[in-house]
């Protein structure tokens, strides 16, 4: 059980997740899945910056190379279906 003094950043942390997921889920409501879940992996190196900011991890390229690999083949795979389909 979190102290008394850290409640508020769970609930917090906890709101933040629930919005997040209903988001994504409206996301998924109004556009096609293959264009939505290629802009879900963005949030790999923006939370890599947040963890160097708030907490001053050290930035792994690693992390930014698979974050551009994940996103470039869900684009180019987005860029394939719309070009079959026009």
């Amino acid at each position: 059980m979190p102290a008394w003094d850290k409640v508020p950043w769970v609930v917090i942390v906890g709101l933040s997740g629930l919005i997040a997921h209903f988001s994504l889920v409206r996301a998924f409501r109004h556009a096609d899945a293959s264009v939505v879940a290629p802009m879900d992996f963005l949030h790999l190196p923006l939370i890599a910056v947040v963890g160097m900011l708030a907490y001053g991890e050290l930035l792994d390229p690693f992390v930014f190379i698979g974050g551009a690999v994940v996103f470039l083949t869900n684009y180019a795979n987005v860029w394939r279906v719309q070009r079959a389909k026009g």
